[in-house]
């Protein structure tokens, strides 16, 4: 029977040999079919952990299971780091004949992603915000089972963030599992299951995310102008 849980047991992991531990003794688990974040400073380890979720990095000591690895899609900081064409419209069809999705499925994902007048750009030549919803489209297409995140609103604007909100809630409702590493507490607090604190290269606490704001000393619920937005369309 296939594991209901990606677990992260007594796991430690350093770049060098000699360098200091970026991850000591941490312990996670995440539920499949939820949005689980990862909350931390600059250097707390959270993209370290999605690449060992996602086994691109390998732990010096503990286990990562991950039953969901075959499955898997990863968005990384820098969306640039998934190009490789000349247009927009090539890299949503790059996968195209690997992965089997149709040519609807490519134009149902350019008006969802509202990516019509960008189709003939080059990926480079977009803004920021543009390169992220590119690259979540272009991930999409290959109909994941498992999205790691790593700061995924990053250049989104508070209209955009809605709308990848409801996306990712739609994803989580149809059994996808969201891991993601953010700084971003206010989609956090709207979109999350679950939020895990890393700390020292540690997971020092793990909580409903409900939970996690009203207890936290250090991470408070925010409004900001996508909060505003998200109440005020009704989401909550």
């Amino acid at each position: 029977m296939q594991s209901k849980t990606i677990e992260l047991c007594d796991v430690f992991f350093r770049y060098e040999q000699d360098s200091p531990w970026v991850l000591r003794g941490l312990d996670v688990t995440v539920a499949v079919g939820s949005i689980h974040a990862l909350i931390g400073g600059n250097g707390a380890g959270k993209s370290t952990l999605l690449q060992l979720i996602a086994g691109t990095l390998k732990q010096q000591r503990g286990t990562v299971t991950n039953p969901l690895q075959q499955a898997q899609a990863f968005l990384p900081q820098n969306p640039k780091a998934l190009f490789v064409c000349d247009t927009t419209s090539e890299e949503l069809r790059e996968w195209q004949d690997g992965c089997g999705y149709t040519d609807e499925a490519v134009a149902a994902t350019v008006a969802r992603f509202g990516l019509e007048a960008l189709l003939e750009q080059h990926p480079y030549d977009l803004s920021g915000g543009q390169q992220q919803r590119l690259a979540l489209a272009k991930l999409l297409l290959t109909d994941p089972q498992l999205l790691l995140l790593d700061e995924p609103t990053k250049g989104l604007d508070a209209q955009t963030k809605c709308a990848i909100a409801r996306l990712l809630l739609e994803l989580r409702d149809n059994g996808v599992t969201i891991v993601m590493a953010t700084h971003d507490l206010a989609f956090v607090q709207v979109l999350s299951d679950t939020a895990t604190m890393l700390f020292d290269g540690q997971a020092v606490c793990t909580e409903p995310a409900s939970e996690f704001f009203a207890d936290n000393l250090f991470y408070r619920p925010i409004v900001d102008e996508f909060v505003q937005r998200w109440d005020a369309e009704g989401e909550r």
